[in-house]
């Protein structure tokens, strides 16, 4: 039963150390959500902003973008304190091992992972808008629109550096100890898009764009050896293609400068869930990982 359990130098085997933080990760978040959204709602019925008989206003109100942000950033919190945490009582090495090196000295590979997610983003855009597989209604021009722009960033880079920090980081670098180069790639990508599953407007296409994205960002890290152009990626990825170009975001929407409409669900623009569950994004993700084979980017 131990060798279940523990490998031939008596140490946890890596599937059980990656199991056991993401099923803390798990229910730390739902606790840390459950509280403040018990607490929020007390805080409601307090001052008699909603009542008991007005379930619906209650609804409301904890879906707004304020109560959202904040669910959102407790899950990133949940997320980042459970992988370093593990990752001191399982390796008990430096988190620079992870990836989580001092930014400042990698200034290159976030603005070169910052620039490929905007390029990669704005391919997508555009493929759809000149194929009319989507149409531009109207764009935000409201002053009151930098603040949300600015609060939006934030978020996506605290989004983007919570999950490179599982996915990547802690993932790919136990995985990295068992020698087989196949699961360094397979199975933190697979584990990025199970981390999707409960996504509105999910597909099967969907889950392969997801891996495709897994196997890319992978690529960055293992040949920077650090975190900085695969979160600079997943930042602007996310950013320009929910706050700048108005689409949904793996099947959650979050406006835009732009206000996109599409013609017709269908596999090419994504439908419900987003560009990402479209074929123009497997194309241009599928380009992405070829892109930086033949660039021969291991000089960083």
């Amino acid at each position: 039963m131990s060798s279940f359990f523990l490998n031939h130098n008596l140490r946890l085997r890596i599937g059980w150390k990656i199991t056991i933080t993401l099923i803390s990760f798990v229910v730390l978040s739902l606790l840390s959500n459950l509280i403040f959204t018990v607490g929020y709602s007390a805080y409601l019925f307090s001052t008699e902003k909603v009542g008991l008989e007005s379930p619906d206003l209650l609804s409301q109100y904890l879906q707004t973008r304020p109560v959202v942000m904040v669910l959102i950033l407790l899950q990133a919190a949940s997320m980042v304190f459970v992988v370093l945490l593990f990752w001191k009582v399982f390796e008990k090495r430096s988190i620079k091992e992870i990836g989580l090196t001092n930014p400042l000295f990698y200034l290159k590979e976030l603005f070169s992972g910052l620039v490929m997610g905007f390029i990669a983003m704005t391919i997508v855009f555009l493929v759809l808008y000149l194929t009319g597989q989507i149409t531009i209604s109207l764009y935000t021009v409201d002053p009151s629109i930098i603040g949300i722009l600015l609060t939006d960033f934030l978020l996506f880079a605290v989004v983007g550096f919570n999950e490179e920090l599982f996915a990547r980081g802690y993932c790919i670098t136990l995985l990295q100890e068992s020698n087989k180069r196949w699961m360094i790639f397979v199975v933190p990508s697979l584990l990025f898009s199970l981390m999707h599953i409960l996504n509105p407007g999910l597909t099967v296409l969907a889950l392969l764009n997801i891996f495709l994205a897994g196997i890319l960002l992978a690529y960055m890290f293992i040949i920077t050896r650090n975190l900085w152009m695969p979160i600079g990626y997943h930042i602007t990825w996310n950013y320009f293609q929910g706050s700048i170009f108005g689409f949904r975001v793996s099947g959650s929407e979050f406006g835009g400068i732009f206000h996109v409409e599409q013609t017709g669900a269908n596999i090419i623009n994504g439908g419900e869930f987003g560009p990402e569950g479209g074929l123009v994004t497997t194309a241009v993700l599928a380009l992405g990982i070829l892109f930086l084979i033949r660039r021969n980017i291991r000089n960083y």
